[in-house]
């Protein structure tokens, strides 16, 4: 190992996590939980470049525990529906927490959840508007296959039933039951059984449930600008720095390390070396087509979110979503106040770039408070009273809400994003954002799409983990039977090429080709890491990785497969 840095200190964990959005909170905690001893550590580490956890876009929210209603393609609605159904019988229970602001008193999770289930606050509703992107007849289908599927689920599993009976999952309303309401480009109105999670108490619920687990440790207002790997422990290094200073403060050793930092998520994979490739099978070449910078398929959006407090007519109103298209939606957080976002405004700014554009960065910049300057108070307002105006067009009443603060996130969707386009990909959201297999054993992607996929996709990391726990011992064990043909510095070589260079899917295939590892068969996997995205060079090993032992020498491995 290289010479550690002054005042850069060496720790290592079982597991690493980066970002402290709900993503990455979730993942830890179950992580945690589940006790998972890798390498003799038991501990895990979050990583969070704030000075907070939950403090990034998982906090700009209005807390819709969607229930799929607001996706036209099926299969992203029930996806949905299937991962809040999930989220709800984890937490739905009432908590009792410590911090002194509650007294230790017992709060419900779920806003209104200590009212019937016929309360305004906990029957979201929907509206097809007469310039919706897609039919009503179509619009109705889905929503008839959600309610199917919320049925099935019903029957299967009694405590699926998290969102009452599912006769009244979701009911047309005749137009007098809405008609003061909203505006009149209304075709069809439905009254959904979608309510609004409590976030603040959610999040405050998050905080103590990591704070307080002896198994966690928080590193906050910490940055991770390198990724490394020790050839010696087949261990990524994170190089990890003040964020306040720029100095480097912390050398990370894990050999488990879970990149859930949402809109950086690509920056990082890429610092440490790891560009995904997809194989084309019908492929005339033998050389796999990579991934670059450039042609990577997926759109960050600027979200905008702005909380007002509601005039006594809208108190104790529906929250309400516009559907489909750009529309609008209101969310009742209870006690006088909801949350806006009217799509024109909200979705004003967005770009492919890996890296976040500057002018996206700066209005992140805003939530930590960076709003001195009275022009970019200004600036900001000037979004704040265009979003209630666009709102107001659809509830009139809200016209007299009054602008409280204006919030900026980020949105992720894979494919390029038209919000006024019926064929966007903007209305396909099936898939987690979890990706493990195009990268090596150890390197999870945590991109959560929804807000409410996050335990969904703490539970399937978690078993990520354990699987690669065992492909790692595989790994360890057939280098192992190489005893007589290879000494101790090439056994050292080719497990940590295989450990770096071979996705846990590719370690499968080769598995299943060869039952035991003999010197010929290490051979075929050492010139397979060394052809086509496994190829060590400048390219695949930037020059920030840690270089020891024998990783990193291609001339090295030619050696070492010569008979």
């Amino acid at each position: 190992m290289a010479k550690q840095k002054e005042g850069a200190k060496k720790v290592e964990y079982s597991t690493a996590v980066i970002g402290g959005g709900l993503a990455g909170c979730l993942a830890t905690i179950e992580l945690a939980n589940k006790e998972r001893l890798v390498n003799g550590r038991k501990k895990i580490c979050l990583i969070e470049a704030n000075e907070g956890l939950l403090q990034g876009t998982s906090n700009v929210t209005p807390g819709r525990m969607g229930l799929g209603f607001h996706y036209i393609h099926k299969d992203t609605a029930i996806v949905y529906l299937h991962s809040t159904i999930e989220f709800v019988k984890k937490y739905k229970a009432p908590v009792k927490l410590f911090a002194k602001e509650y007294r230790n008193s017992v709060e419900p999770l779920v806003i209104g959840g200590d009212k019937e289930e016929s309360n305004p606050l906990r029957r979201g509703r929907y509206f097809i508007t007469e310039d919706s992107l897609f039919p009503k007849e179509d619009i109705l289908l889905t929503y008839e296959a959600l309610q199917a599927e919320y049925r099935r689920l019903c029957e299967e599993d009694s405590s699926n039933q998290v969102f009452g009976d599912p006769d009244v999952f979701f009911q047309i309303l005749e137009p007098s039951e809405y008609e003061g309401d909203v505006g009149e480009n209304i075709i069809c109105g439905i009254e959904t059984s979608e309510h609004l999670l409590n976030w603040p108490l959610f999040k405050d619920f998050v905080i103590e449930e990591i704070t307080r687990n002896r198994n966690i440790d928080v590193f906050t207002g910490i940055e991770v600008k390198k990724v490394g790997f020790d050839a010696e422990t087949n261990e990524h290094v994170l190089f990890c720095y003040d964020r306040k200073n720029n100095q480097l403060k912390y050398k990370i050793h894990s050999p488990f390390v879970i990149n859930c930092t949402w809109e950086h998520v690509e920056e990082i994979t890429d610092a440490a070396g790891f560009l995904p490739v997809h194989i084309t099978e019908d492929s005339e070449s033998s050389e796999p087509a990579k991934t670059t910078l450039e042609n990577r398929e997926r759109t960050n959006r600027l979200k905008i979110l702005v909380e007002v407090k509601l005039p006594e007519s809208l108190k104790n109103a529906h929250s309400m979503f516009f559907c489909m298209g750009a529309h609008c939606m209101f969310s009742n957080i209870g006690n006088g106040y909801g949350m806006l976002t009217y799509a024109p405004v909200t979705n004003s700014l967005q770009s492919t770039a890996v890296s976040i554009p500057k002018k996206m960065a700066y209005y992140l910049s805003l939530n930590n408070g960076d709003d001195s300057d009275e022009s970019v108070r200004t600036e900001v307002t000037e979004y704040g009273n265009k979003i209630i105006k666009g709102v107001s067009q659809y509830i009139p009443e809200m016209a007299m809400a009054e602008l409280l603060s204006v919030r900026f996130g980020i949105v992720i969707t894979k494919g390029n994003v038209d919000i006024f386009d019926h064929n966007s990909d903007f209305h396909i959201r099936n898939y987690n954002g979890i990706t493990s297999e195009e990268y090596p054993l150890g390197w999870i992607n945590n991109t959560c799409m929804k807000l409410l996929y996050a335990y969904d996709n703490a539970v399937s990391i978690g078993k990520i983990v354990d699987e690669q726990k065992a492909q790692k011992q595989l790994i360890s064990e057939k280098v192992e039977e190489l005893e007589e043909r290879l000494p101790a510095d090439k056994k050292r070589a080719l497990a940590s090429v295989l450990y770096r260079y071979f996705s846990s899917a590719e370690l499968l295939k080769e598995e299943n080709k060869h039952q035991t590892m003999s010197f010929e068969k290490s051979k075929h996997l050492i010139q397979a890491a060394m052809k086509g995205r496994l190829l060590i060079n400048s390219e695949i090993c930037p020059p920030n990785v840690v270089e020891s032992g024998l990783v990193g020498k291609e001339e090295v491995f030619n050696q070492s497969i010569q008979i």
